[in-house]
């Protein structure tokens, strides 16, 4: 697979944005933990797992000593923190990460998207660790806070329901994460908003529930409509 140009470029810029990082806001620490925050979450999203941990590692540290252990900054380091380590396969050092922010925004959080995402990493996690009866209670309560927090038709619950979908998928039981998908689905297009690459994520799921469903028609329909988005998004060599 070749390298795509975008994602060099991106990484050259973030680069240059990370060396800049120990001489600029100085007298604000909170106000460097956050750069340091996005430039960190933008290079995990890139592939780049040390120096995005990295970043965050150091964000995190930052959080800690100038907003306090027990801060809503510190939780969404943690949250976000975990879940990199999560996503990399270090499930080790993301779960007391995760349930650590989540037990905070359950302590001392509204109920908002926030809570709801933590709910939603730990499920995740649980998935991850073939708990799937777990992640799907965990999923679900993800699902309520988000519509509690946004409404029904709020865009947010199009993560915790493609991740219930694969739960449910794990148990065996494929109407109900055929239904959980085209519910995800459904919200992201009529959204209108979605980048490509996350509804052909979803399509993908599809194509896997239906090959397993036995219905290979859909299936491949499912399969070709998420290898077509992608190609648009990173174009035919790198798919």
């Amino acid at each position: 697979r070749e390298s795509n140009p975008a994602d060099v470029r991106a990484r050259d810029l973030l680069e240059r944005a990370a060396e800049r990082l120990p001489e600029q806001l100085a007298s604000d620490p909170l106000g460097r933990a956050r750069l340091m925050h996005v430039i960190g979450l933008a290079f995990s999203n890139l592939g780049d797992q040390d120096r995005g941990i990295e970043l965050l590692s150091q964000a995190l540290r930052l959080r800690e000593l100038h907003a306090g252990s027990a801060s809503a900054e510190t939780a969404d380091s943690l949250n976000r923190l975990g879940n990199i380590y999560r996503r990399f396969g270090r499930l080790v050092e993301a779960e007391p990460m995760l349930v650590r922010a989540l037990q905070w925004r359950q302590a001392n959080g509204a109920v908002d998207h926030d809570l709801a995402d933590s709910y939603n990493n730990v499920g995740l996690l649980q998935n991850d660790l073939g708990h799937y009866v777990q992640a799907e209670e965990t999923l679900r309560r993800s699902i309520e806070l988000h519509r509690r927090a946004g409404g029904p038709e709020t865009e947010q619950v199009t993560a915790p329901l493609h991740n219930l979908s694969l739960s449910l998928r794990r148990q065996g039981r494929l109407e109900e994460a055929r239904a959980a998908s085209m519910e995800a689905l459904a919200i992201k297009r009529a959204a209108g908003d979605w980048s490509l690459s996350s509804v052909a994520v979803t399509l993908a799921a599809l194509a896997n529930i239906e090959r397993e469903r036995g219905e290979l028609a859909a299936a491949l329909a499912y399969s070709e409509e998420s290898l077509a988005l992608r190609e648009q998004v990173f174009g035919r060599d790198n798919v």
